[in-house]
């Protein structure tokens, strides 16, 4: 399944944990410029975490934990200075 992302939209949290989501992330998530929450817990996302998610500078929480991500934690994620849960 494909979503397609406008970064004009206002989405606001994308909250999908536990929705027995698998595949990748993709990179235009890190436009939605106004997201504060990201949840996507407790699914079967695999790959890679995509380096674009540091653009999320509005971002209170970014919950990825039970996915099966591989490679590092992108630097980019220091960029999030409002992040309070990880």
């Amino acid at each position: 399944m494909k979503v397609l992302l406008d970064p004009t939209w206002q989405v606001d949290p994308i909250d999908l944990g536990n929705a027995a989501l698998a595949g990748t992330l993709v990179p235009q998530l890190g436009q939605l410029k106004n997201l504060q929450y990201l949840e996507l817990y407790s699914n079967n996302i695999s790959g890679l975490i995509p380096s674009d998610l540091g653009n999320l500078t509005n971002l209170v929480s970014l919950d990825l934990y039970l996915n099966n991500f591989s490679g590092p934690i992108p630097d980019t994620l220091g960029n999030l200075s409002k992040l309070r849960f990880l």
